[in-house]
């Protein structure tokens, strides 16, 4: 698994976007957006931490279909 994320503010909130690729099969991954409305710099931190956690929990069936 490979992932790739990056953060951006809007008008009233932050937000972080990534794709999780599965490398062990024909490829295909998952398309990830979070957002949050006014939250300080401090939590950002934190939420940012707690996405990328979360995204590599991610698990991808590897069976092939035959």
């Amino acid at each position: 698994m490979e992932i790739y994320a990056a953060t951006f503010t809007f008008q009233k909130g932050y937000g972080m976007a990534g794709v999780i690729l599965n490398k062990k099969s024909d490829g295909g991954g998952v398309l990830v957006t979070y957002e949050s409305n006014l939250i300080s710099k401090s939590e950002q931190g934190k939420q940012k931490e707690k996405i990328i956690k979360w995204m590599k929990s991610f698990k991808f069936n590897n069976m092939k279909n035959e």
